[in-house]
């Protein structure tokens, strides 16, 4: 039921209710835009809500097969290869993390799996723009796109201060385990699946803190806008960096000089102040929230790198802990992190909104 909930959830309850209930468009928009997916794939919101559904039933099937037989072939029985692929499938592609063992991954000891399992969170951080446009062939928007271009160089530049933090330390008795290790747990951070390979207190006892550092960076950058990933988004990192590329234009030039920056995200869009200004603020709030998880966690006595950890983890919806999420963990920061998990989901616009709501109609009465 939980793996169940995370992959409805994935997909956003509302494209799902458009999908079967909704006959007409009218109104559906807002109700589509509510669930953070404002990009149409094709004219029509239902179509579109419908395509997405389509899209992940079919690679739920494709994917629960493909799981099921890697499984059999390490030793599970057919019922359980079954069941625990369909669980994994769920969770991987709406990178949810959550799997029927308490040891995460790390109880299958399996190098296949662990690469199928790469395979589907990187189609869960995708834009379902993005698995359109494979799907109709349109290479060019997978090669243009803001999105795949933030997302190759930051998964590149993080894996490569992962790895040469793990190799430089001699973490792992040999290349081939240290690459193992490195590049699935750093696909996990920053898809925010969340799976493991390794059991939480190694990550302090084991790992530098260059590696550890790399590993937050991925999980805070996260997914895509408009898929099940979680973080700030790639979208919103690349406006940054296209809005500091601007600013320093301006700079160079001279003062009569107009600088106009462009992306391109399914189509061609020039940055304006009003989103660069909303982009800041929504980075600028996890960043808080990030740093006000770690400084309660600090003050009920953790030590500053695992809090900081613990943080990052839970506003981004990643789920991978360095131990100070257990049974026992104090009520107070239990509460703390329910509320990142739930205001990162929203991404913290959603939750402001909200209680300006509620004050104004405070201050109504």
């Amino acid at each position: 039921w939980r793996h169940l909930l995370m992959f409805l959830g994935g997909q956003g309850i509302v494209v799902m209710a458009l999908s079967f209930l909704v006959r007409s468009g009218a109104g559906g928009f807002k109700l589509y835009a509510g669930e953070a997916r404002d990009e149409r794939i094709v004219p029509n919101v239902i179509s579109t809500a419908r395509l997405i559904l389509q899209i992940s039933l079919c690679f739920l099937a494709v994917g629960t097969l493909a799981l099921t037989l890697l499984l059999r072939l390490d030793g599970l029985s057919w019922p359980q290869s079954f069941w625990h692929g369909l669980w994994l499938f769920m969770s991987g592609y709406s990178t949810g993390g959550l799997t029927p063992q308490t040891q995460s991954i790390l109880y299958y000891h399996s190098w296949r799996l662990e690469l199928a399992l790469l395979v589907i969170s990187i189609l869960g951080i995708l834009n379902f723009r993005l698995h359109y446009a494979f799907y109709t062939g349109d290479r060019r928007e997978l090669r243009r796109n803001i999105e795949t271009v933030v997302l190759f160089w930051s998964v590149l530049l993080t894996l490569s201060l992962v790895l040469a933090g793990l190799l430089a330390f001699s973490v792992y008795p040999n290349l081939l385990t240290g690459l193992r290790k490195g590049i699935f747990l750093l696909i996990s951070g920053h898809s925010t699946a969340g799976f493991m390979t390794i059991y939480a207190a190694q990550f302090f006892r084991e790992w530098p803190q260059i590696s550890l550092l790399a590993l937050m960076t991925a999980m805070t950058i996260g997914g895509s806008a408009c898929s099940t990933a979680g973080g700030i988004k790639v979208l919103r990192i690349g406006i940054l960096f296209k809005a500091l590329g601007q600013e320093i234009k301006r700079l160079l030039l001279p003062q009569i000089a107009v600088v106009a920056e462009r992306y391109h995200h399914v189509r061609d869009y020039f940055l304006d102040d009003k989103m660069v200004r909303g982009v800041a603020m929504v980075t600028l709030l996890y960043l808080a929230v990030f740093f006000f998880g770690t400084l309660v966690a600090v003050c009920y006595g953790y030590p500053f790198m695992p809090a900081l950890f613990e943080s990052v983890s839970a506003a981004t919806n990643t789920g991978l802990s360095c131990g100070i999420i257990r049974p026992g963990l104090p009520t107070g920061l239990k509460l703390v992190y329910l509320a990142e998990i739930w205001g990162g989901r929203l991404e913290f616009t959603a939750v402001l909104g909200l209680l300006a709501y509620g004050w104004a109609c405070l201050k109504g009465k």
